[in-house]
């Protein structure tokens, strides 16, 4: 450590509490302040006092408002770890009633004495009323649901969750309009379907971005060869959820909303934003509105959840896993996770997609109960990683993969890549290969189109139909 970071370190993080600096360092406070005072001479400064330690508040703070209108609620706690599921649970607020739409997490550590070190956290959630307790509003029967069995047996301690990441399932016409080729990974899909049976999961959770949505795109050209897909691609994708279904009828299915979705309402928003919430006349205010693409999609005939908005997210096992559609971004491989271990509002393990990297890292973390290992985990894509869909540069930098996490003994949770690569997966001692599914999927959309090749080895695909 060079001299300028142990001052930092003393001064700023411990605000000149050696002992605290010393507890953190694992080296006695005397060997640590001679290292200090030498640290200060060499920079030709004198070194400050040494303070006693400051005690943090073990106390936890509790601000609970509401505007004068009751549609807007803000909570903001300072004090212990805690998370939107428990700050909600704790005040009795009905999700049914209020969601969560805006969070902010801060973190830091506090000497609390005798040298221990605390983690101390600022968590201010913004909640909007969707419904009023006093509302009475019509069911709604779903047509031809395939809905979640309940499991025979009692839940174990122990659990596994499937992570599905970005898959950006699009179709596009070839020159002539005669063939459709996609941009999402069939094959890739397949062998996630296949690692679901063998693995038989508690949960299924998709990272978002499973829809790509280019013609609602207002950042992007949306080129002619887009148009008159999306129809397709729903009914494709709703194929894939089905099947799913099927494989783990018994798990829950979430479905986490992407970028990519967020387009639908984005461009709603913009051009017609009283369609936003517009739903039918004999829906509940818990059924999605009519142009969404939880309603789009059917889930609720699959029984599977939808999580918007975008910065929503969850959290797995009280707090302890946190996943969401996107986090921070690395251009090389192995730097988003790297950077999302040294973020400073980074407070448990995290999961989260958007990088199409395949990318798994773990820091070991300092408390005042000990030590704790945490972990960062991006499973990177099943969309096509042969250049035929676009990305910032012509040859990206992906990799495909499905990830699992297991939770032993229902506290303590640990990850598993299973990676995916020119159509086979490798899971544990098993070598999967994948099919495109391609003649199933269009008898059962009833579109021929999609039986044709779909140039998996040819990396100019993409470029060569469109001319580029």
């Amino acid at each position: 450590m060079i001299d300028t970071q142990l001052i930092d370190l003393v001064e700023k993080t411990f605000d000149g509490v050696i002992a605290a600096a010393a507890t953190h360092l694992g080296i006695p406070r005397t060997t640590l302040y001679d290292q200090y005072k030498a640290a200060c001479a060499s920079l030709g400064r004198s070194p400050r006092k040494s303070k006693g330690e400051k005690r943090a508040n073990p106390t936890t703070s509790v601000t609970d408002t509401t505007d004068d209108e009751g549609e807007i609620r803000v909570i903001d706690v300072t004090g212990m770890p805690t998370n939107p599921d428990t700050m909600m649970s704790d005040r009795g607020i009905d999700p049914n009633i209020w969601r969560v739409y805006d969070l902010q997490c801060r973190d830091w550590t506090a000497p609390i004495g005798n040298g221990v070190v605390a983690h101390m956290q600022h968590t201010k959630i913004a909640l909007h009323r969707i419904a009023w307790a006093s509302e009475q509003v019509c069911p709604v029967t779903p047509v031809a649901p395939l809905p979640r069995k309940k499991p025979l047996t009692p839940k174990s301690a122990n659990s596994t969750t499937l992570i599905i990441p970005d898959s950006q399932c699009a179709l596009w016409w070839s020159t002539d309009r005669a063939k459709l080729y996609p941009c999402h990974d069939r094959r890739a899909m397949d062998i996630a379907l296949q690692i679901a049976i063998l693995t038989q999961p508690d949960k299924i959770i998709l990272l978002g971005d499973m829809l790509d949505l280019p013609s609602f795109s207002r950042k992007f050209l949306r080129h002619p060869r887009w148009k008159g897909t999306t129809n397709f691609v729903l009914r494709e994708l709703y194929w894939w959820l089905a099947q799913f279904r099927l494989a783990c009828p018994y798990a829950e299915i979430i479905y986490i909303e992407g970028n990519h979705e967020k387009r639908l309402p984005d461009l709603i928003m913009d051009r017609a934003p009283e369609l936003l919430e517009l739903r039918r006349a004999d829906a509940t205010f818990d059924d999605p509105p009519a142009i969404s693409v939880p309603n789009l999609l059917a889930l609720d005939n699959l029984d599977v959840q939808y999580i918007a908005p975008l910065k929503n997210g969850l959290w797995l096992w009280d707090g302890a896993v946190h996943v969401t559609h996107e986090g921070p971004l690395g251009k090389r491989g192995g730097q988003s996770v790297a950077k999302a271990l040294d973020d400073a509002t980074f407070c448990s393990h995290r999961v989260y997609g958007h990088t199409h990297k395949r990318e798994l890292a773990a820091k070991l973390m300092q408390e005042y109960t000990g030590t704790r290992e945490v972990w960062a985990m991006s499973p990177g894509t099943l969309a096509r990683v042969d250049g035929t869909v676009a990305g910032v540069s012509p040859r990206v930098d992906w990799q495909q993969s499905v990830a699992l996490i297991h939770n032993y003994d229902g506290y303590i949770p640990l990850p598993e890549l299973v990676p995916i690569e020119r159509g086979f997966g490798y899971f544990r001692q098993d070598r999967i290969q994948g099919d495109t599914r391609v003649e199933e999927i269009a008898e059962a959309i009833n579109y021929a189109p999609l039986c044709v090749d779909e140039m998996y080895d040819d990396v100019g695909a993409f470029e060569a139909a469109f001319g580029s």
